[in-house]
């Protein structure tokens, strides 16, 4: 007979093999059994209206974003429920390299903007429309998140591949739902904000804010600058030490990193027709949920020229033009990492 759980455990010879067990998840959703025949998390709560959702920082600050870290042999990376994605590092300092701060407009990354016929909608829970259909999955390495709106299906599958590579790969599927041909631009976005965890003795409470404001001022030592390759479809954010500055050898044993890696984007697949590296010139006014630039297409973006890099100024975002025939699903694939 079935346990009284209704969760069976795996079979005594083939402890590879799990089985279903739709118990234990909490409010937050469910455990299942992916299509991998690993053990995943089915996160189901809409944290945006759930009251259950919320949490306080250490600064008493009201939280919704619930999140896990995953990886490989040489980065890591924090997915959360509101489906952005930020990337760490430590190779030379532990270091978030695209850090979220919505005040600042630096939101992570690993998500997508859709535009079609002057409709738009991001595919990032928090910044979705609320009519929206959401399916969300946290593996056993990896992250699923898939929206469907205005008949449209699109999913974001990040991960770090086996091995020691600094970087993440983003595989989107965009499945048109209607028997109709749909005409639309894709515009997969990443963001750069490089925030070093220095080493302090005292970080805590109302401690913290000071703190921030010290390691975002560090970054005023540096310029930051985008360029893109269309030959192999890259953009690379690039933080040098500004003029004046006298930065410590590389060599040395010195409590700030003064020598940040270059971050990238590149596209592995899929046609590329307009790049931005520049946050003002691809937001201008808009929310997060609406920037100017998928609202109002220009027909070519725009890059970051070299600036003072203390707010991060810089964004790698890439459009892709896409024709879907009645039912038809696209691939694309994006790489997000930085140079050792």
């Amino acid at each position: 007979s079935p346990p009284v759980d209704g969760c069976w455990g795996p079979p005594a010879g083939d402890l590879r093999t799990f089985s279903q067990c739709p118990n234990g998840g909490g409010v937050f959703g469910q455990w299942v059994v992916d299509g991998y025949g690993m053990p995943a998390f089915r996160y189901t709560m809409d944290e945006r209206t759930d009251v259950r959702a919320v949490w306080r920082d250490q600064l008493n600050a009201q939280r919704r974003d619930h999140f896990i870290m995953m990886g490989n042999r040489r980065v890591n990376f924090m997915a959360t429920n509101e489906g952005y994605v930020q990337l760490f590092s430590n190779d030379r300092a532990p270091t978030w390299l695209n850090r979220f701060h919505e005040g600042q407009m630096n939101l992570g990354g690993g998500f997508s903007y859709v535009a079609e016929g002057g409709q738009v909608f991001a595919t990032a829970h928090r910044y979705a429309p609320m009519g929206a259909s959401f399916e969300r999955l946290f593996g056993s390495g990896y992250v699923e998140q898939a929206i469907t709106h205005q008949g449209l299906r699109v999913v974001h599958r990040i991960f770090a591949p086996f091995g020691d590579d600094a970087l993440l790969l983003d595989d989107v599927e965009i499945e048109n739902l209607e028997d109709r041909p749909r005409t639309l631009t894709h515009h997969e976005y990443w963001d750069v904000n490089r925030h070093q965890l220095l080493l302090e003795w005292l970080r805590v409470g109302v401690g913290v804010t000071p703190s921030d404001n010290g390691r975002d001022a560090f970054n005023g030592n540096f310029t930051q600058q985008v360029t893109y390759d269309a030959t192999s479809k890259v953009l690379t954010a690039v933080m040098n030490v500004a003029a004046g500055q006298n930065p410590p050898l590389p060599t040395a044993n010195h409590r700030e990193d003064w020598y940040p890696p270059p971050v990238f984007l590149a596209a592995l697949s899929g046609e590329v027709d307009a790049v931005w590296g520049d946050q003002d010139a691809f937001f201008g006014a808009g929310p997060p949920a609406l920037p100017a630039a998928v609202v109002t297409p220009p027909a070519q973006g725009a890059l970051l020229p070299q600036t003072n890099a203390q707010l991060q100024p810089a964004a790698l975002v890439m459009r892709t033009p896409l024709g879907l025939a009645a039912r038809q699903t696209v691939k694309l694939r994006f790489a997000y990492g930085y140079l050792p």
